[in-house]
């Protein structure tokens, strides 16, 4: 009996579908949170070099009675600087002073780069609501429901995250999504809307959503008027819910 191996180049379209695609799946799932650790790893790692590295510099310069950088050498003297006041050092003293000093510059960026990079992937999105496994199926649900009915750019509260600017709200026949700056995106599904409620102060208005989304805080606070268009919007879900 002879046995016929196909080559996967002349598989069906519904092998690739059926077989191939979810192994394709998993491995871009694992990946994509090997990658999530590693960077996190790296956050951590750049965050406490830089904090260690700046400690160990005051430290320095107290012992010293201040840093190179403040400081000057004049005819084979070495002095270190600080608030205006100087004392001399040795060479090396102020040769690694100066060093020191200028590593700062290098680790500094890299610790603000680690720590943000914590924020907006970690701390942020757990602080709004923490993200389920079908948070982006829900968005991608809402997108795909048709055409953008009103969309706006403004601040708002969202959990215990406030927002002078930088939400991105847009309006859909199935839903709301929110777009947080540097963070992935949200969605309220038009049935999850259970009502929309406007505030005035004095010199600004706002609109607060509350619904049962499982991923996002409740209510929503968004910087609008309550006759912008996208609040007209959202009032209209709220009560095609009722």
């Amino acid at each position: 009996m002879t046995r016929v191996i196909h080559s996967p180049l002349t598989r069906s379209p519904t092998y690739w579908v059926i077989e191939i695609w979810p192994i394709l799946k998993r491995r871009l799932m694992a990946a994509t949170s090997n990658r999530r650790v590693l960077l996190a790893a790296l956050a951590v790692l750049a965050f406490a070099l830089g904090a260690f590295n700046f400690l160990s510099l005051l430290a320095e310069e107290a012992q010293l009675g201040g840093g190179a950088l403040a400081g000057y050498q004049s005819d084979g003297h070495y002095f270190v600087g600080s608030h205006g006041s100087y004392r001399e050092v040795t060479p090396e003293q102020w040769e690694h002073s100066r060093l020191h000093g200028l590593s700062v510059f290098v680790t500094h960026p890299l610790a603000m780069a680690g720590m943000a990079y914590l924020l907006f992937s970690f701390v942020f999105p757990a602080a709004i609501g923490q993200a389920r496994p079908k948070t982006a199926q829900r968005v991608n649900t809402v997108r795909e429901s048709g055409p953008m009915i009103a969309s706006t750019s403004c601040g708002g509260r969202l959990g215990l995250v406030s927002y002078s600017a930088g939400l991105t709200v847009s309006a859909h026949p199935a839903g709301i999504v929110i777009k947080p700056i540097f963070m992935a995106p949200r969605a309220i599904l038009k049935e999850e809307i259970l009502g929309l409620e406007s505030r005035r102060g004095v010199l600004s208005h706002s609109v607060s959503i509350r619904h049962s989304a499982p991923d996002l805080a409740s209510p929503l606070l968004l910087y609008v008027a309550e006759n912008d268009a996208l609040a007209e919007a959202i009032g209209a879900m709220a009560l095609a819910g009722k």
